[in-house]
């Protein structure tokens, strides 16, 4: 199935920066269909600004409104971020992302088979794997795996399909709190001074994949299965040290690709490793009929965007 055999798509965390990425998919994809085929919703009520228009989004909680019936999409991208983690504390935190997925289970029991894109976190992996990471990653990390545990058992069991898409380096226009992104840093560096300060004195290693490219392949992927299928894979591309991001940065924004400033290399210190699996969302792009973007595009496209929004 494409997006477009479904009667209807409901985007959650439709605000935030995959959430804004799946609209504007949405709208490409189902044009005037889009205002009478597509719920949005978000932590709160908004308005948001498409090409389609200014769009009305309604708070999760209001999705309970909907009615049983039409083949449905979910594309589950509502989510608080690991920054959240220190913000409100643990208990907080974690008691809030419960309550997100006791409402998305009543959701799915009133909605009956439907399908879903659940856009998970390459952090879940890092936890998984007993990975020395941040406490506020292990704790996001380990909520992102009792969803994909829930939704699995929840969408399956009603007859519909999932698709669990575990995120590493992501790149993309509406970028949220840039700074708190390698590749928003830099690229805010080099825009700012045309100076990039690199911090690590170790091997940095990402491989990005533009959020567009990643939503194209899940929906296709999950629209593919069998019913009560399961799909997971993980975002993946060009492996690049973070002083060569960097450097790439600098070189396509028109700045002097030698600004940069970084300490010493630890030559004993183990690599940062931040990687999916390549192999598995290659062949599952190929089957979807998608090329995905270059690196030197993805960093041209997020950068536009972030130039952009800051001089806005």
């Amino acid at each position: 199935m494409a997006v477009g055999d479904y009667d209807r798509v409901v985007v959650t965390g439709a605000s935030g920066w995959v959430g804004r990425n799946a609209v504007d998919l949405l709208v490409d994809r189902l044009g005037d269909a889009f205002r009478d085929r597509v719920v949005l919703s978000a932590t709160q009520a908004r308005k948001i600004d498409t090409d389609a228009g200014t769009i009305d989004v309604i708070a999760m909680p209001d999705l309970m409104g909907l009615a049983p019936g039409p083949r449905t999409l979910i594309i589950h991208c509502g989510f608080p971020t690991q920054e959240q983690v220190e913000v409100v504390g643990e208990d907080p935190y974690v008691k809030a992302v419960t309550r997100l997925r006791v409402l998305m289970w009543y959701l799915v029991q009133r909605l009956g088979a439907v399908d879903m894109v659940h856009i998970s976190s390459g952090a879940a992996t890092s936890v998984e794997c007993g990975d020395d990471v941040a406490a506020r990653t292990r704790v996001y990390g380990q909520a992102k795996i009792e969803d994909e545990v829930a939704y699995a058992e929840t969408i399956t069991a009603a007859g519909g399909r999932l698709c669990i898409v575990r995120a590493f380096a992501l790149s993309g226009p509406y970028m949220t709190k840039p700074e708190t992104y390698a590749l928003g840093s830099l690229i805010l560096q080099a825009q700012r001074s045309g100076l990039i300060e690199v911090m690590a004195n170790r091997p940095v290693r990402r491989s990005y994949m533009a959020i567009d490219d990643m939503l194209r392949v899940a929906i296709h992927g999950v629209g593919a299965l069998e019913p009560g299928g399961d799909l997971r894979f993980e975002t993946a591309g060009e492996v690049v040290e973070v002083g060569e991001l960097a450097r790439r940065t600098l070189a396509l924004l028109g700045r002097d690709p030698r600004a940069i400033s970084r300490p010493a290399m630890d030559p004993g210190a183990l690599p940062n490793d931040y990687l999916g699996d390549p192999a598995a969302v290659g062949a599952l792009a190929s089957a979807a009929g998608v090329v995905p973007a270059s690196l030197d595009d993805q960093i041209a496209v997020t950068a536009k965007w972030l130039v952009r929004n800051e001089a806005s």
